[in-house]
């Protein structure tokens, strides 16, 4: 069994090699983290954090092109191989994993049953061309799924620009967003009557009311990021927890940015390596894991998550 580390050891044995040069745990009030533990290195680019439903994680890693497993109490082990760059990851009620393949000219949603593993493509394309690069996505109560394909029109790019798209349970595809530079993450308000999308090139985070699965309002902008230096730097994947609040990872800025339901910055918890993504997990849903540079973390947060 992996040992936990007390939390009165952390400033000393464990902060240094994970924490932007603090010599102290950062609390951000009512939120945490109580401790942070360093659960897993796959050597690679890891991304895409997802929870079976006993809460152990899965997460991706694009450059070794798998998927690894952390199982409660053991070591981690392979999930899936030859993933085709395999990015965002997200379980559903249902016992499937929904998966966004991000290799240019194979990008796709593709959905896993969990116990055989067994592939299927949900959406490979929009109007007859292939998607240019599948990035991130969360699924509905509908069992609808909203994903973001990050890049835009450029030659060689079948897709004239990037966008976010909607596919249903049934397997249609429709493009909802297509004026965002960089869309990356993608995230459900708790009551999904918002749908919340980081605009990465344009470091900032927008809302959508949703009118029907599928259909949404008008964009406005819900957080810009602010670091009092140019370039500012834009979100990558999100998690929410139980109150509404959410939790940005901050790519180039090596940071989780946790804003509330108002889009009013909490807090930031630092990383030494570029963070990509966050979801929330464990026994009581209180496990934040976060995917920075080749590692997994674990965060153990007040605030129980949402998935």
């Amino acid at each position: 069994m992996r040992p936990k580390i007390p939390f009165r050891f952390l400033l000393c044995l464990f902060i240094p090699s994970i924490l932007t040069g603090d010599t102290q745990l950062p609390q951000i009030p009512g939120i945490g983290p109580l401790s942070i533990e360093k659960v897993a290195t796959s050597g690679g680019f890891t991304e895409g954090p997802a929870v079976l439903p006993d809460g152990s994680p899965l997460f991706s890693d694009l450059r070794t092109e798998k998927v690894y497993h952390v199982p409660k109490g053991g070591d981690l082990t392979e999930f899936l191989s030859a993933t085709r760059r395999i990015n965002g990851l997200m379980t559903s009620a249902r016992g499937q994993l929904f998966a966004c393949e991000s290799r240019r000219g194979e990008a796709a949603v593709v959905v896993f049953d969990l116990s055989t593993r067994q592939k299927q493509i949900l959406a490979a394309g929009y109007a007859g061309k292939p998607f240019n690069r599948a990035n991130d996505l969360v699924i509905d109560r509908e069992g609808g799924v909203y994903f973001s394909d990050i890049l835009g029109g450029g030659e060689g790019l079948p897709q004239p620009t990037a966008g976010v798209y909607y596919v249903s349970r049934e397997g249609k595809v429709a493009r909802l967003i297509h004026n965002l530079k960089g869309p990356n993450g993608v995230l459900l308000s708790r009551d999904e009557t918002q749908l919340y999308v980081a605009a990465m090139a344009e470091a900032r985070i927008v809302r959508y009311p949703i009118l029907n699965p599928g259909r949404l309002g008008k964009e406005t902008t819900f957080y810009e990021f602010t670091q009092g230096k140019e370039p500012r730097h834009g979100g990558d994947g999100m998690a929410i927890d139980v109150n509404g609040n959410l939790y940005i990872a901050n790519f180039q800025g090596r940071a989780l940015h946790v804003i509330n339901s108002r889009g009013t910055l909490l807090g930031t918890i630092p990383f030494e390596e570029k963070v990509t993504n966050c979801t929330f997990g464990g026994p009581d849903g209180r496990t934040l894991y976060v995917t920075s540079g080749p590692s997994l973390f674990a965060l153990q947060m007040v605030v129980p998550g949402r998935n």
